[in-house]
């Protein structure tokens, strides 16, 4: 079992790479100082804002995998755009929970992306509130990949 501090921590680092503009960096040889925030919280039904708040800082703006957490990976993120065209032009929803919910293997040292389950759990007190979340996540996610390229 992945210790759950760890996880925490790790999703901590992607929400501050994400905040990074409005808290500030310090560049220093090379070398990026980043101050840690809490998980903000963004509305169930808002899949853009989502996407950008949790998943933007690794796989990027337009999700092709390079955002700005994306470099201090030790596996590239998934390019996301691709992910209709590589499953026969479906999109792999039950492979895009699994990840989401439970994260996915040995990029960052134990998990490759961070177990949002935990932290949508935390957020909405819901299930049925977190099953919107992942709904509304998954169709933007979905929208990025779509037309197949």
């Amino acid at each position: 079992m992945r210790n759950l501090s760890s996880r925490l921590a790790f999703i901590l680092f992607v929400l501050v790479a994400i905040a990074m503009p409005r808290v500030g960096t310090a560049q220093e040889a090379g070398k990026t100082t980043i101050k840690t925030a809490s998980a903000p919280y963004v509305a169930p039904t808002a899949g853009k804002e989502m996407y950008i708040k949790y998943c933007g800082s690794c796989h990027g703006a337009q999700g092709k995998g390079d955002g700005p957490a994306a470099t201090a990976l030790k596996v590239p993120p998934t390019d996301l755009t691709l992910l209709m065209k590589n499953n026969n032009g479906t999109f792999p929803e039950a492979r895009f929970r699994e990840a989401v919910m439970h994260g996915t293997v040995a990029a960052h040292g134990t998990a490759d992306m961070p177990v949002w389950g935990e932290v949508f759990s935390a957020l909405d007190k819901d299930a049925g509130t977190s099953a919107l979340r992942m709904n509304n996540l998954m169709k933007y996610v979905g929208a990025l990949s779509y037309p197949i390229k």
